[in-house]
């Protein structure tokens, strides 16, 4: 009788429904876009503003995960700990390429990515 009850409320448990193991991580499927997305910024066949473009969207992406999703899986921290190393070592690499990769291809088409204090007054005038 008990089983019966607890199976009316909850019609899938004890069924293949309630194992997570059948089941892709929501989570941890988007980090994996991500990447896909960041793949694109690193094909050289797309023009070279447009892979800006795609660095641009998964790091604000990235960052939006960050700051709505993360709070709300607070109460796991097996599942935290794991998301934070996957989108780590996502950011890690495209600051890598960022660095090795886009910055002198931009370079070479004269464009040039400058801190603030690089800087001429005049320049810095007009910000």
């Amino acid at each position: 009788m008990k089983d019966e009850v607890s199976r009316s409320r909850n019609p899938v448990r004890g069924t293949i429904f309630d194992d997570p193991a059948l089941f892709i991580d929501r989570d941890l499927s988007l980090i994996e876009f991500q990447r896909r997305v960041f793949d694109e910024a690193r094909d050289e066949s797309n023009p070279l503003l447009e892979r800006l473009k795609f660095l641009s969207i998964v790091v604000c992406n990235f960052d939006e995960f960050e700051m709505i999703r993360m709070p709300q899986l607070a109460q796991s921290a097996e599942h935290l700990d794991r998301l934070r190393i996957e989108i780590v070592q996502c950011m890690r690499d495209v600051r890598q390429y960022v660095r090795e990769s886009l910055i002198p291809a931009l370079a070479q088409e004269r464009i040039h990515l400058l801190d603030y204090s690089e800087l001429k007054p005049a320049e810095r005038a007009e910000s």
